[in-house]
């Protein structure tokens, strides 16, 4: 990124347009520092201590808590992670480290693998309200997250937004529960990446209301947060280590896309599996290795995927063989 480059990141749902966060860089190409902003038209920070996530405010939360207009939070190339308040009506800031005063993470240009940087839970998508993007220009950038199978108005979501090592390699694909992909080049050395998953959050508990004199049930909140230092990390990658951080697995998408995003519908994971099944019955590898033939096979059959789902397993076979025979001959007459 640029110095005072943006990126816009939106989700898409019933065609129309939502804003999830925008990020600028308000450091340097090759020493970035991230502002993140964007979340919500209101935010409350609670005073609540507690290292354990509140998914409900109560009266108590609302009387003890700050309430604020705007909020950003920056990742700095220190490695200090701050929240920044702006109060709209003096004009200044309230700065806020939630690691300690003067503590610090990872700096960015020292990212080794792949470094947590913020956590939006999504508990209330109704919270969201449509946005027309924002026109492109040379230091504005626009990235929808796109899949009509993921995102529903009833969906409940934990987004993870990431920094990490452009040598390590990560899968860059979408389903009906997940998303993962790369959002932009920090400078030569980095990515800016996202992670969303379906999640389920545990009902907020009634309460008593001595104001009201009767049990209230709150509504579930949004959360924006830094990701905890303590174990984020581990926890992030012993959860995801055997699909988006699955080396074997990036490779395959690879092959099959050339690293471009993938999308896995149903209908493609069960031709998938198909595949999977046919190449079981060769004792001896074949010319042609199964990502390859995947993307053949996606490419030729194109709008007709679901028809091939319902044939039997024998024409199923039968179908991919002579695909498979099809494909040997291209590549004999060198037009493949």
């Amino acid at each position: 990124m640029l110095k005072r480059e943006q990126i816009n990141i939106y989700f898409k749902m019933q065609n129309q347009y939502y804003l999830l966060f925008r990020t600028i860089n308000i450091g340097t190409e090759n020493e970035p520092d991230l502002k993140f902003s964007g979340f919500a038209d209101y935010f409350i920070i609670s005073n609540n201590n507690s290292k354990e996530e509140k998914t409900y405010l109560d009266e108590g939360d609302l009387d003890n808590s700050i309430q604020y207009d705007k909020v950003e939070m920056t990742y700095h190339n220190d490695g200090s992670f701050l929240h920044k308040l702006p109060n709209y009506f003096d004009k200044n800031k309230i700065y806020h480290n939630p690691y300690g005063t003067g503590e610090r993470w990872t700096p960015i240009n020292y990212i080794k693998d792949f470094q947590p940087i913020l956590n939006i839970g999504i508990r209330r998508m109704c919270i969201y309200r449509p946005k027309k993007r924002e026109t492109e220009t040379t230091k504005v950038k626009n990235y929808t997250c796109e899949n009509d199978d993921l995102f529903e108005r009833q969906g409940t979501y934990l987004v993870v937004v990431y920094a990490k090592n452009n040598q390590m390699p990560i899968c860059r694909y979408t389903t009906k529960d997940v998303y993962s992909d790369v959002l932009c080049s920090l400078n030569e050395k980095l990515d800016l990446c996202i992670m969303i998953q379906r999640h389920h959050y545990p009902n907020p508990p009634e309460y008593y209301s001595p104001k009201f004199k009767h049990y209230i049930k709150p509504y579930p909140v949004n959360s924006f947060s830094f990701c905890n230092r303590e174990e984020s990390k581990i926890e992030i990658f012993s959860s995801f280590k055997d699909n988006i951080f699955d080396k074997t697995f990036s490779e395959y998408l690879l092959m099959m896309n050339g690293g471009t995003l993938e999308k896995f519908t149903e209908e493609k994971l069960l031709l998938i599996d198909q595949i999977d099944a046919f190449y079981s019955h060769f004792q001896k590898p074949l010319f042609i290795r199964k990502p390859a033939f995947i993307r053949f096979v996606l490419e030729t059959l194109g709008n007709n995927i679901k028809e091939f789902n319902t044939f039997s397993d024998a024409e199923k076979h039968n179908i991919l063989s002579t695909l498979l025979q099809e494909l040997k001959s291209k590549m004999e007459q060198n037009n493949f």
